[in-house]
């Protein structure tokens, strides 16, 4: 923020460590050169098996601002409380233990909470998945920017908005892009919940927003999300999915109408989001490591898209990632087959370009002048994709009944047969329409 007038108020950072050698020292290399200095570094040591623990021992050694408690391995939700039972500062922020933090982030929170008299300071970050190299990387942003560039919401306003927030902006779930008031969360007994290994950091927060009396959400991107490609690539199999996800969504939905009455665009945004998770869900089967048979898949996909809050859910949103667009022709009767192919296909989630390209051949050969014939035409299968993006466009600010029936059209035939069917429909005339073959 550039404000050279900073109020020195104590700022514990939480760090939990568990075999984290490879990327530690990056990490605290971000944190102890941090422009705000009058901060606490908590590195809780969760049993740690490789060097870490000689790490964080090393750079206790080297700076007074660093402490290091051991713990019996037992995950990151005890580590973190056991740092908030240490922690002394007013302020508190979490990170990762291989993850890295933008040097001016303490000093930038801190004004941010000093200036605006906020409860809550959320920011923007960028995943890094990293290749064999570190010149080998994707980074996948995320921010607020649909919000603005410096918002500050009241309590009031952030209830309002909270389910366009989190599916709008991905800032909600996670602990690590905020910074936090530690007398709210020793006065309410907030902590991170132990019995869950998915969610955790979602449940604590949800847990410190009832308190709150405002938020800031800045869209600088602080803090620096990192994963090895290969995690990204074997990510287990989690069985308990879809419940937790659920679960989620459902502690969620109750805390906003506990404080306030959901306006019907904001369950449509908690309802795309329900949809994101069920789709989440449903690829979470074709992870290699799970052992389900192929009739407990099926099972299983039954469960999730049958689901009275999905189908609910389903029913209300109107905008979907173009990625899962293909469960539409699935979903109305609940066509597990389907989705099982879709899943688990060869052609997963790719249009079957090749067969269009076929039936607007064959229906050129039989209607073209003989000497047209011998070079055959390609059916513009990317015309319909723009026409299907430009729908999704449309839908995502205002749903249009007609808009979403020729982008569901779209999805299942070709643009002739939709245009036909449009047609009919406006003339009122599109009963039986799907039983008649369109010349």
């Amino acid at each position: 923020m550039g404000n050279t007038e900073i109020i020195e108020k104590m700022v514990s950072i939480i760090i939990p460590v568990y075999n984290a050698q490879e990327y530690l020292g990056y990490c605290l290399n971000s944190i102890v050169s941090q422009t705000y200095q009058q901060i606490e570094i908590i590195l809780v040591n969760d049993g740690s098996t490789d060097n870490s623990l000689t790490i964080c021992e090393n750079y206790a050694g080297l700076d007074s601002r660093v402490s290091v408690i051991t713990i019996e391995n037992s995950g990151v939700s005890n580590a973190r409380n056991a740092g908030l039972d240490a922690a002394k500062g007013e302020y508190i922020q979490f990170v990762d233990s291989d993850d890295i933090i933008r040097s001016d982030m303490v000093e930038d929170f801190v004004n941010f909470m000093e200036t605006y008299h906020m409860d809550l300071v959320v920011c923007g970050f960028e995943m890094i998945t990293l290749g064999q190299d570190i010149y080998n990387r994707q980074i996948t942003p995320f921010t607020s920017d649909i919000m603005g560039a410096e918002c500050v919401l009241t309590r009031e306003m952030f209830f309002d908005r909270m389910a366009f927030i989190l599916w709008r902006t991905t800032t909600l779930e996670c602990s690590w892009n905020k910074i936090f008031r530690r007398r709210i969360i020793e006065d309410k007994h907030i902590r991170f919940p132990e019995n869950i290994s998915l969610g955790e950091d979602f449940c604590f927060n949800m847990d410190y927003f009832r308190y709150i009396n405002g938020v800031v959400f800045t869209n600088k991107k602080y803090y620096y999300y990192m994963q090895s490609n290969q995690a990204a690539l074997t990510r287990k199999y989690r069985p308990d999915l879809f419940e937790n996800q659920m679960n989620l969504i459902h502690r969620f939905h109750h805390l906003i109408e506990d404080y306030v009455q959901m306006s019907e665009n904001e369950q449509k945004e908690l309802a795309e989001y329900t949809v994101s998770k069920m789709m989440s869900s449903l690829y979470n089967l074709t992870s290699e490591r799970c052992d389900l048979s192929d009739l407990q898949k099926k099972g299983e996909i039954a469960k999730i898209v049958n689901d009275d809050f999905v189908r609910h859910a389903y029913k209300r949103a109107v905008y979907m990632e173009p990625r899962y667009e293909w469960i539409r022709e699935c979903m109305e009767f609940s066509d597990i087959q389907k989705i099982y192919d879709y899943l688990f296909g060869v052609k997963e989630e790719v249009p079957d370009i090749e067969a269009d390209v076929i039936e607007q051949v064959q229906d050129d050969m039989e209607t073209a002048e003989p000497q047209k014939v011998g070079r055959p035409y390609r059916k513009p299968w990317w015309l319909k994709q723009i026409l299907i993006n430009i729908c999704n466009v449309i839908l995502k600010i205002h749903h249009i009944k007609f808009i979403e029936m020729i982008r569901n059209s779209l999805e299942i035939r070709s643009i002739k047969k939709t245009a036909v069917k449009c047609f009919l429909k406006l003339i009122g005339k599109s009963q039986g329409y799907d039983e008649v073959e369109v010349l």
